[in-house]
């Protein structure tokens, strides 16, 4: 299937709102209805933890099963209370599973440690 030239069956798709979006080498398109919108190359989008679970469409029961936690577990890693502590086949799994890269799982627990931090942040104020 091709696209404006572009053959999307070798793309990753990336679920952002309403629009749909595929990393192509390593450039970014945005194909919605808006207009066709390149943006620099090296670009990508920095997911959370439940972000990356909901992009594929899981629930925290079927990660938690899988990586061999509870299910509170991926709860707290998601609201960014806890770092994931795992074993290395664990890390493994989770990356499997999220289909993802351990650069990414590490910024989207990052990302997700941050919003845990700004939301007390503004409850404190």
């Amino acid at each position: 299937m091709t696209s404006q030239g572009v053959d999307v069956s070798r793309c990753t798709q990336l679920p952002i709102d309403t629009a749909t979006a595929f990393i192509i080498n390593t450039t970014f398109v945005n194909y919605s209805r808006q207009p066709v919108a390149l943006i620099k190359r090296n670009y990508f989008i920095v997911m959370d933890m439940r972000q990356l679970r909901e992009r594929l469409h899981l629930r925290t029961v079927d990660v938690a099963s899988i990586v061999g936690v509870g299910e509170s577990s991926v709860r707290n890693w998601e609201k960014g209370r806890t770092m994931p502590k795992l074993k290395i086949n664990q890390t493994a799994a989770l990356c499997r599973l999220y289909k993802c890269s351990i650069e990414e799982l590490e910024q989207a627990v990052s990302k997700s440690m941050v919003k845990a931090n700004q939301n007390e942040d503004s409850t404190l104020t």
